[in-house]
């Protein structure tokens, strides 16, 4: 498996606005595939709300649990990854959480390798969907 963090740094407060919008953009139109994986699940965590995707339309809304509200989206996708956003609580930028399992080797190297290549491709796909909101 392997993890890894991206974050956008916005300046001042129109880049508190741009982190605000991107939030937006992505709990309203969340992506339905991300860098070429289907996308499996929303959670919302500002909610607690989860839908799950089917291919072709959202399901609706079902509870997570009683847990607290936060300013956080995670998306999980159909290979077992999983991408979390949220805005940061101190500074106007916004971080990207990856993280991709894949099976294992019998080194061991190249389940890893696989592994980062996966958060390497959804990190470059999460860039292109910021990009395209600008």
């Amino acid at each position: 498996w392997h993890e890894d963090l991206f974050t956008i740094d916005l300046e001042g407060k129109s880049g508190q606005e741009r982190t605000a919008a991107l939030m937006r953009h992505f709990r309203d139109n969340p992506p339905t595939e991300i860098a070429g994986v289907s996308l499996a699940s929303v959670e919302d965590y500002s909610d607690n709300s989860l839908r799950r995707w089917s291919g072709s339309s959202f399901t609706s809304k079902s509870p997570l649990g009683d847990l607290p509200s936060s300013d956080v989206l995670v998306f999980r996708l159909a290979d077992g990854g999983q991408i979390s956003v949220r805005p940061s609580g101190t500074e106007p930028k916004i971080k990207f959480y990856f993280s991709a399992t894949r099976p294992a080797t019998p080194s061991g190297a190249a389940g890893y390798i696989n592994a980062c290549n996966a958060t390497r491709s959804y990190r470059e796909a999460i860039v292109a969907l910021v990009q395209a909101t600008s």
